[in-house]
């Protein structure tokens, strides 16, 4: 054979060659194996910031060659829960958000559930604390994750104690009751409260008081909910009406504030905003979240103070449950979201299901335990991978942010945690009701204080009928 006879036979396989690999590229482009697809991801949320996540973040998008950027958004309190909803209505607003325990009911039908295929009902009840299941799933499926969960605890003012002569804190509702009888303080001629024993009693300069209520009522055996469905009528049909937990629970609750109770009259109306009283020293207790720790630090670094478990009802003849009440933050992903074309006309076209997938993904990677390392499925061939990180993204959230552990397994290593052991271990008995809407709730137990404090309803069983009313008509 001819050396031109060889050439032309080398030049053909060639061009017979390059015809199959761009045959074979663009059946792989076209099946979604060749040039992968690329997209951001978008975070809004309260209270934390971008370095909260820094680390997290930059771990995750090496380890994820399908995500270029996670962008994370604060936005204050305030106006968070408008804008987000005027930025979901308009397909506009972040693939991930938070949302509080309590707005479930109030964001399903704009977020979306996760695929078994990312997390099974299973590894999420063995992973968290037995409230999330309860906040986080509409029956099988699981609609958010936590990187946290709070419960309350009791603040004290150690000073104060040492001295009046208490030397531990009170353990039991009975045991802080006679602790409140010896701290407290009264001017003998105008009865002014000199130094107040707690911060309980009132609903408007009282931090958490409906959550306080509710604990109260659940630890006295007051059933919340029913099936998943609001049924607070319950409340006040358990038993007769002289023997109601929810009855009893605000009786206790609002001794404290009534001047007619000599023995446990320690707060009024007047006092400073129960934070600011406590930082003050002017409170010798509180009941609250470990978020305010700090800021009772910023207020006062000079208080000494210290934290104990939150009281529970004494063992006696009336069936009572240890509880406390959660109060956190969860992620959850957008249902709908406006997806700009991609101009590299060799990458796949993200579509809503991809980033779906991704940012649920994304959910489950620094939310579980990443020991045996980080799970990545591919949206487009479903071919899965696992990716090691040297960090476990939990751990290195709440070690940034100093906040109690929603999983169980760091609830272990957090009971050493002098500062954060008990709102930890507060988490696992920790509670928590159907919301139809949580603001609203929130607005009608507070006035349920104020209105056996000013006697604007004279009878506690019509404040607590008209409460119920109140909440069926938000059900309907």
């Amino acid at each position: 054979m001819t050396q031109k006879k060889i050439i032309q036979l080398t030049m053909i396989a060639g061009v017979i060659i390059c015809f199959f690999i761009i045959a074979i590229f663009s059946f792989g482009k076209k099946n979604g194996i060749i040039n992968p697809y690329k997209l951001d991801l978008e975070v809004w949320g309260v209270f934390d910031n971008y370095t909260d996540y820094n680390i997290i973040f930059n771990d995750y998008v090496n380890l994820n060659e399908h995500i270029d950027n996670i962008e994370y958004k604060k936005f204050t309190l305030e106006k968070y829960k408008d804008d987000l909803i005027n930025a979901l209505a308009a397909d506009s607003g972040p693939d991930i958000f938070m949302i509080k325990n309590t707005w479930l009911p109030e964001f399903k039908d704009k977020i979306i559930a996760v695929s078994p295929q990312i997390i099974t009902e299973k590894e999420f009840s063995e992973n968290f604390v037995e409230v999330v299941s309860h906040d986080a799933k509409d029956g099988s499926n699981i609609y958010a994750t936590p990187l946290s969960v709070d419960s309350l605890a009791l603040y004290y003012n150690k000073d104060i104690f040492n001295s009046v002569g208490i030397i531990s804190p009170p353990t039991t509702w009975k045991e802080l009751s006679d602790d409140v009888r010896i701290i407290t303080r009264h001017d003998d001629e105008s009865n002014q409260i000199i130094q107040s024993a707690i911060a309980l009693g009132t609903a408007n300069n009282v931090n958490s008081a409906a959550d306080i209520l509710t604990v109260l009522m659940m630890q006295g055996g007051a059933e919340m909910s029913s099936n998943g469905i609001a049924s607070f009528d319950r409340i006040v049909k358990l038993g007769d009406k002289m023997n109601n937990p929810a009855k009893r629970a605000l009786q206790y609750y609002t001794q404290f504030g009534r001047i007619t109770n000599t023995n446990l009259y320690t707060w009024n109306n007047k006092q400073h905003y129960s934070l600011d009283a406590f930082a003050e020293g002017k409170t010798a207790m509180m009941i609250n979240y470990s978020w305010h720790i700090e800021k009772i630090k910023s207020k006062n670094e000079k208080l000494n103070f210290a934290i104990a478990p939150l009281p529970q009802m004494e063992e006696g003849k009336d069936r009572i449950y240890k509880a406390n009440y959660a109060n956190y933050w969860m992620f959850v992903v957008a249902k709908n979201k406006d997806i700009p074309e991609v101009l590299d006309n060799n990458a796949i076209k993200i579509t809503n299901k991809i980033r779906i997938h991704e940012a649920w993904q994304f959910l489950r990677a620094i939310t579980f335990p990443t020991v045996d390392g980080v799970k990545l499925i591919d949206a487009t061939n479903g071919k899965i991978r696992s990716m090691r990180s040297e960090i476990d993204y939990t751990q290195e959230y709440l070690k940034v942010t100093n906040k109690p552990a929603a999983r169980l397994d760091l609830i272990k290593k957090q009971k050493e945690d002098i500062i954060l052991e008990h709102f930890a271990m507060g988490n696992l008995i920790a509670k928590n009701w159907y919301h139809p809407n949580a603001d609203a709730v929130e607005r009608i137990l507070a006035n349920m204080i104020t209105q056996l404090n000013t006697g604007e309803i004279a009878s506690i069983d019509d404040i607590l009928d008209l409460a119920v009313q109140r909440i069926n008509n938000l059900m309907k």
